[in-house]
């Protein structure tokens, strides 16, 4: 009998039974529901993998433990359906091209933070991986300085057509972006963009002909600087969530009165560049959109805590007058934001008095969370689309 890996527990079970001369009808029996129950507790075990809070010192022992798990059971390997390479820890390139040169087959959603640059003898596996004709959902993150043009370009022609749902952030200038010429390219059904750029305003056009954005329903875009949008290439009427930073009083985001299906709303308001009063003259075309059910606006907490009422006066009013049957949530972002040091809810409580006419408003929540909060419940919206 050929070498059997430990974690595959049914086989090694067949394997001592065929030791017992007359194997008895129990032993047999057990071996059927070992191997029953085992495949479906490790299809759960390693369907979404994840290696969190862990210290950092311990992270590349347990990375390279894992790795080699998975190496020497490549039944294991098929299990995975989600898999985070960059996300919460600091993977460095060597590590993630060793994971990308296992096959996973059934991979459906990545999450990639690429720290530099990918180098010619490591691309063809990242890219083997990027392109698994399972995946429909990719996380990935080109931030670092030393991106270039070429390098952005040459990740977006490998892309798997199969992805439905796209979140990528990035810091470089694209407008030196070639369309993709005889490329089958992934079809939307949401899209999430963060844009750091020293470029202003950021072109997204050249990005977005490496997608089909005809069946678009969701889109999301956070930026340093003001972006321009290709809202005259997405049909308007089918978007029904739609996440916007407004980073100046210049910014837009189409023709208001053609989202007749939006459902959700959610508008980030820049700490540095964004005004309220930009938001304001967004939320009074609520009116235009009749299946409207939630409409979130989000502030730094800090930004609240510093600012005179009178700067949200005309933005209360106008949240407070929306039609009652839609859902008013104040959210107020803080990365460093910590149950354990103080209390959530007095200092909601606190940044809600800057809100007093909303505050009698029936239908209307608040909210604390940090960006990984933000992302979860993005991608929780999406996935009931």
């Amino acid at each position: 009998m050929d070498r059997q890996t430990p974690l595959n527990v049914p086989e090694v079970l067949d394997h001592c039974i065929s030791f017992v001369p007359v194997p008895s009808p129990d032993l047999l029996e057990c071996s059927l529901v070992a191997r029953s129950w085992v495949y479906a507790a490790q299809s759960r075990l390693f369907r979404a993998p994840h290696i969190t809070n862990i210290r950092f010192y311990d992270q590349e022992e347990i990375v390279r433990r894992f790795h080699s798990s998975l190496l020497s059971s490549p039944h294991l390997v098929g299990l995975v359906r989600e898999l985070d390479l960059g996300s919460s820890l600091m993977f460095d390139l060597a590590t993630i091209a060793t994971f990308c040169e296992l096959s996973f087959t059934h991979l459906e959603c990545l999450t990639l933070g690429m720290p530099e640059p990918v180098p010619k003898e490591e691309a063809s596996s990242i890219h083997s991986l990027i392109s698994t004709p399972s995946l429909r959902r990719l996380e990935i993150s080109l931030l670092s300085f030393r991106y270039f043009i070429s390098d952005c370009q040459y990740l977006l022609k490998h892309f798997s057509p199969t992805i439905q749902h796209l979140d990528m952030h990035f810091n470089l200038s694209t407008t030196s972006i070639h369309p993709p010429t005889d490329t089958i390219v992934p079809t939307l059904t949401s899209l999430r963009l963060w844009v750091d750029s020293f470029s202003e305003p950021v072109p997204l056009d050249p990005v977005l002909s490496y997608f089909n954005l005809s069946e678009l329903k969701a889109i999301s875009i956070d930026a340093s600087s003001d972006v321009t949008f290709p809202w005259n290439k997405i049909s308007l009427d089918m978007i029904q969530i739609l996440d916007i930073s407004i980073m100046s009083e210049s910014t837009t985001f189409g023709d208001p009165g053609r989202f007749a299906n939006l459902r959700f709303l959610r508008i980030r308001i820049d700490p540095e560049g964004g005004r309220p009063s930009t938001a304001v003259s967004i939320l009074q075309m609520a009116t235009r959109w009749p299946v409207m059910r939630t409409i979130v606006v989000s502030l730094f907490a800090l930004q609240v805590n510093h600012a005179n009422p009178e700067d949200y006066a005309e933005l209360d009013s106008v949240l407070a007058s929306l039609p009652s049957h839609i859902m008013v949530e104040l959210e107020f972002e803080d990365d460093d934001a910590d149950e354990d040091d103080y209390s959530i809810g007095s200092a909601l409580e606190h940044q809600f008095d800057s809100f007093p006419q909303l505050r009698m408003r029936t239908s209307v929540c608040t909210a604390y969370r940090a960006g990984n909060q933000i992302t979860a419940r993005w991608r929780a919206i999406v996935d009931e689309l």
